[in-house]
């Protein structure tokens, strides 16, 4: 009897690390999630700190959990793969965990090694990277956010002494996970190329390094970040030989299990949501998904904030499984600027429940300005956005789902499943990886640690591969369409225009103060 195959996915949230076991089709057999812990810091509210121990724990105890819950032996599990936040994991050489707080403690051994994505403590070291003009820049929309890595590392640099930092390696935390499932170091090309200044022409680029003062970490060949030689994984590829039989251990898995190469976590929600069939007023649309048509298909994943992701080409040389651009909202983009503040403008003397609502509703209308500035951002820099495709907490909100097809003019398409899109891109990269891993024949007698299996797939036929999961694996979603009247269109637009010239008046202002305080 030949037993049916099964899939884990691990999503590492802000404050959660779920993981859910799933079947070919998709079809979630089991599910768990653990809280994790983040430190924070009284005196400093930039700071927010976690533990690879502590979110590793988490995962071990939801893998268990999903074994234990279906009954399902090890041997059926072909195949797991990673999504995670895109915070910052320090260790040594030996992965054991380095402190990254501030004071006395930095550099030495212990639990506190992640800086979270949404710790702010290295803005002068993203003032400092943006002033140099350098070509990077040009692969994070033109302005380098304080949340990403290099500053982040910058910052360790700037506070750490030499001879500690110089024994630190640096992981976006999807490829911590891969390392510590398999001990094999190889980045993914999501995580480098989206946080950590990896050029994707032209692999690390020796003088933007030089002039930042990390000038040590090319010298050295870029051993503490990744990707010597420029070798790197694209989304799902096999990491190494698998689960190494430590990790196998504490997941309660079989070692070898295949790793798919991780992604951050709003990449796997585009792999969760944009293949899928959706329904109108209750029946089934006739549109069968296509990898083209996804060009035009904006996947908003919803956690502790929104990213928003596009498909910019077919080519799986670089950047994901497909080539992806994404575009995060808030203080990172389209402005990207960290120091912008929300208003309100119109407030009243009435503390009663209709002035809450009125604060609510317009709360909810500035989100989907946002969102509408997002997709015309996209639109003008040459995309051609069409339909969104909703995941997460806010796919609950219908208002606001209906707020956003109105503000944008286009159809939403909500998930079958708000909560379980990111995590079933993590189980579609398990998947990838054992398939690729069945196709492929393993080579031995290499190190683990930087071993990088054989794939026979050229690009083209990985695109195509990932694809063919992504749409026999994800759910029938359901679709809002646009539906103001007229009056409501001309509200909305006058709404945008307040909304995009608000956004030029506070920096004038701030602009006036900041020149006033000299």
């Amino acid at each position: 009897m030949t037993l049916e195959s099964y899939y884990i996915g691990i999503d590492v949230g802000t404050g959660s690390a779920r993981a859910s076991l799933v079947k070919n089709d998709g079809s979630v057999v089991a599910s768990s999630t653990h809280d994790t812990i983040t430190y924070r810091d009284q005196n400093d509210h930039r700071i927010f700190e976690q533990s690879t121990s502590d979110i590793w724990s988490s995962i071990c105890t939801a893998v268990k959990d999903c074994l234990s819950a279906s009954e399902i032996p090890p041997s059926a599990v072909k195949g797991l793969g990673f999504d995670a936040t895109c915070s910052l994991a320090v260790t040594d050489f030996q992965g054991q965990p380095v402190v990254i707080t501030k004071g006395e403690e930095l550099g030495q051994y212990g639990d506190r090694n992640v800086v979270l994505w949404a710790d702010h403590r290295a803005e002068k070291e993203a003032d400092l990277i943006n002033s140099t003009g350098s070509v990077v820049l040009d692969y994070v929309g033109g302005v380098m956010s304080l949340e990403m890595e290099i500053p982040k590392i910058l910052w360790l640099k700037n506070h750490m002494a030499p001879s500690l930092f110089s024994r630190c390696q640096f992981f976006d935390l999807p490829d911590f996970l891969t390392y510590r499932a398999t001990s094999n170091v190889t980045r993914s090309a999501c995580s480098l190329t989206c946080k950590c200044s990896y050029v994707p022409s032209s692999g690390w680029n020796a003088e933007f390094f030089e002039i930042i003062g990390l000038g040590e970490i090319g010298k050295g060949g870029y051993k503490q970040i990744g990707a010597e030689a420029n070798n790197l994984l694209t989304a799902g590829r096999p990491v190494g030989k698998g689960l190494s039989k430590k990790a196998a251990q504490e997941l309660g898995l079989e070692e070898g299990t295949p790793v798919g190469s991780g992604l951050i976590d709003a990449y796997a929600g585009w792999l969760g949501t944009v293949a899928a069939r959706y329904k109108e007023d209750g029946k089934l649309s006739e549109v069968i998904p296509s990898l083209d048509a996804s060009q035009h298909r904006l996947a908003a994943v919803a956690g502790t904030s929104t990213c928003h992701l596009v498909q910019e080409s077919l080519s799986m040389e670089y950047g994901g499984p497909i080539e992806l651009t994404i575009i995060a909202p808030g203080n990172r983009s389209p402005i990207a600027d960290p120091r912008m503040r929300g208003s309100f403008v119109g407030l009243e003397l009435d503390g009663g429940l209709n002035d809450l609502a009125r604060k609510y509703n317009v709360t909810l209308e500035v989100i989907a300005l946002q969102t509408r500035h997002i997709v015309d951002e996209m639109n003008a820099k040459g995309h051609h956005i069409s339909t969104i495709y909703m995941s997460g907490g806010q796919a609950k909100n219908i208002p606001l789902m209906k707020l956003f097809a109105d503000t944008c003019g286009m159809p939403v398409v909500l998930p079958f499943e708000h909560s379980g899109a990111v995590v079933l891109g993590a189980a579609m990269l398990g998947r990838f990886a054992a398939e690729v891993s069945n196709r492929s024949a393993q080579e031995e007698g290499e190190g683990t640690g930087t071993y990088i299996a054989p794939c026979e797939l050229n690009g083209d036929e990985q695109s195509d591969l990932m694809w063919k999961i992504m749409v026999e694996m994800t759910p029938v979603g359901t679709l809002v369409p646009p539906s103001a009247s007229v009056k409501e269109k001309r509200l909305l637009e006058a709404k945008y225009k307040i909304f995009r010239e608000s956004i030029e008046i506070q920096k004038r202002w701030r602009k006036e103060m900041d020149e006033a305080s000299k």
